[in-house]
């Protein structure tokens, strides 16, 4: 009998002392330059914004969403009211949040979920160079079983909602032409 208080007690201690994770880098807007709108729709809880500027600087710019962390996090909802994309719903969740990123610099987004039938799904945009005051969409979504996943980037036009499919390579070092992967600052 001792000897399993023993080990409860032990056992106790050790979950208590057990670290919580790090607090997530939520994404921040920019406060200056040249910036774009952009539209995230679909598993906004895992989506992270990445940004090269040259071959020599890279930034991981946050998440939008803090997974372990649910009490910093903005709605599932934020809309600015940004001209929605004239395409299908499809099967796209319904959460979406509407962001300023920067502009005249390459931008992916990233997002990981998992199926239903609990398969990983991570998918990027290709790279992108965000044209100043433009507006952009990702949608990240599944087909009817939610069993394969997809990504869908689109420049939308702000008068109309059309939409301009972006298509590119998924890596950086493609598209700037550069020796090596750029130095993450």
């Amino acid at each position: 009998m001792k000897h399993l208080l023993f080990i409860v007690i032990s056992a106790s201690l050790l979950v208590g002392c057990q670290q919580k994770p790090k607090l997530a880098q939520l994404y921040q807007e920019p406060q200056g330059g040249n910036t774009a709108k952009l539209r995230v729709r679909g598993f906004t809880d895992n989506t992270d914004i990445a940004q090269v500027e040259s071959c020599a600087r890279a930034h991981w710019l946050g998440v939008l969403r803090d997974s372990d962390y649910p009490e910093r996090n903005p709605p599932k909802v934020v809309d600015r009211g940004y001209k929605k994309a004239a395409v299908p719903d499809g099967n796209a969740p319904l959460d979406y949040m509407e962001i300023k990123i920067p502009a005249d610099t390459y931008i992916q987004v990233r997002t990981g979920f998992h199926t239903s039938d609990n398969q990983l799904c991570a998918l990027m945009t290709p790279w992108f160079k965000p044209k100043p005051d433009a507006l952009y969409e990702v949608r990240s979504e599944l087909n009817k079983e939610a069993t394969v996943c997809h990504t869908r980037t689109w420049e939308v036009n702000q008068e109309t909602g059309a939409v301009t499919p972006i298509t590119g390579s998924q890596s950086i070092v493609d598209v700037l032409h550069c020796k090596k992967f750029p130095a993450w600052q």
